[in-house]
Order: C-alpha cells, then sequence, then structure tokens
C-alpha cells in the first residue's frame, strides 16, 4: 500500500511536469486554452443562474 506522503509526492510531482509543460506551449496555444476555460466558466454559471462575463470572441486566421 502507498503510503501518504509518497501519494502527495507523487502528486506534488505530476502537478511540477505539467506547469512545465504548459510553460512550453507556445503563446497562441496557451490563449486557445485559456478561451475554452472561459467558455466552460461561462456555460457553468449561467446554467447555474449567475451572472457572468461573456468569454472573449474567437478571431479566425
Amino acid at each position: 500500500m502507498i503510503s501518504l506522503d509518497d501519494a502527495v509526492r507523487s502528486l506534488a510531482n505530476a502537478k511540477k511536469a505539467r506547469r512545465v509543460e504548459l510553460a512550453a506551449l507556445p503563446f497562441d496555444r496557451k490563449i486557445e486554452i485559456l478561451k475554452r476555460l472561459q467558455e466552460v466558466a461561462y456555460e457553468l454559471a449561467s446554467a447555474a443562474g449567475r451572472p457572468a462575463s461573456p468569454p472573449w470572441e474567437r478571431r479566425k486566421g
């Protein structure tokens, strides 16, 4: 059985690796991810009846 310390260490290492991976992405890809997160947050807030700022509009090209 895995110990709690080992589990926490494993999660921390995975989180660090993910941050490094995201940091290495090109700027345009980071903006695409941000826009998608805004869309999801807007949809969830709207479905719950909460006010929300609309996501940024996507530009083609």
